[in-house]
């Protein structure tokens, strides 16, 4: 598990675990070679270990920032996937006789070096699926106030607060309401999803492309391109 493009560090050291948060370029089944690997990111960084008998880590999918007095989640960066496949971290040889040679000076073998490859795969495993929206506004209240949901955030200073949570088909700001079907006495979620997988380095950046033969594909990076039409052609 990876970041997919980028790595956070913290000069100031205040959340070591932040400088595990890799790159997903720099994850791959080389170890040291082209470069030393990063370690994936479920293998340093605990998060909600929530169970401390049975040491499980609940991930949620991506890395956020909560904001505890405006209540509001940013997402920083989606949680990717990554994997090779056994045959291309491997290393491997195909031989073969070589039809030229055996016309000329008798039957040769060549062999050809396979690899091991170091480039793999990766694609974002969790999607979020919204059940249910919380209202744009933030309520208030103290110790005294009844009724406070049991989400509520307590920020120390006597002040507690919380966002109620909408019903569904009901919305309090311009964005379109939660309608999921209605059938037999429950709510039905639809959603389609797209599991896109996508090469780690199909331009060669980052060394793990294999160049020799049969190499790897090498993509063409798409550029921007630009005509500039004089105001007097202009149609």
């Amino acid at each position: 598990m990876e970041l997919p493009y980028f790595s956070i560090y913290d000069s100031n050291n205040i959340q070591q675990h932040i400088l595990n948060v890799p790159v997903i370029q720099k994850i791959h089944n080389g170890v040291t070679i082209p470069f030393t690997s990063f370690k994936p990111l479920e293998s340093t960084v605990q998060i909600d270990n929530n169970n401390s008998s049975q040491g499980n880590n609940e991930y949620y999918g991506d890395l956020v920032e909560y904001n505890k007095k405006t209540l509001n989640e940013t997402r920083l960066e989606e949680v990717f996937y990554r994997f090779n496949t056994l045959n291309r971290e491997t290393p491997s040889t195909l031989s073969y006789i070589n039809e030229k040679t055996t016309k000329t000076s008798g039957q040769a073998t060549t062999t050809i070096d396979l690899g091991p490859r170091h480039e793999g795969y990766y694609y974002r495993a969790h999607y979020q699926t919204v059940i249910r929206r919380f209202s744009n506004y933030v309520e208030q209240g103290d110790e005294f106030t009844v009724d406070i949901p049991s989400y509520a955030i307590n920020l120390g200073d006597g002040r507690i607060i919380w966002r109620d949570m909408l019903d569904i088909g009901q919305n309090d700001s311009d964005e379109i309401a939660i309608d999921y079907p209605f059938l037999n006495g429950s709510h039905y979620l639809y959603n389609n999803y797209m599991f896109k997988v996508k090469r780690q380095d199909p331009f060669g950046i980052w060394k793990l492309l294999w160049t020799k033969f049969p190499s790897d594909y090498l993509g063409n990076r798409i550029t921007d391109k630009y005509n500039t039409t004089p105001t007097e052609d202009v149609c």
